[in-house]
């Protein structure tokens, strides 16, 4: 990797996986609890407004790059700066196991 690459992996993000609990009454809750802790490069990749159920809706596209690892999938979010991103998908955009993106939306999921 070179320095300038490393140079750009300067945010600290917290990958969330999805944990489902029985709350005191039976019902199943999901919870959500923190995995790893990750440099990460974050920028925006887009924003579009949504027209859904009668109400407008402003949708963020963004772009978290990890170095690999091979326990990261889309059940998972990413926590940045203390917002909740979706992972919308895990892509190894070079083949050469170096990086991982990870194509994100601004939290939809409740926790």
């Amino acid at each position: 990797m070179s320095l300038y690459q490393a140079g750009k992996i300067k945010h600290r993000v917290v990958i969330q996986k999805s944990e489902k609990v029985r709350d005191g009454f039976g019902a199943v809750k999901e919870n959500w609890i923190d995995f790893k802790s990750l440099w990460a490069e974050v920028y925006d990749r887009s924003g579009i407004q949504v027209f859904a159920t009668n109400q407008i809706k402003n949708e963020k596209s963004t772009r978290v790059r990890i170095r690999f690892r091979d326990d990261i999938d889309e059940s998972m979010r990413v926590i940045f700066r203390g917002k909740p991103y979706d992972i919308q998908s895990v892509l190894d955009v070079s083949g050469d196991r170096k990086f991982l993106e990870l194509m994100c939306a601004e939290g939809r999921r409740d926790g």
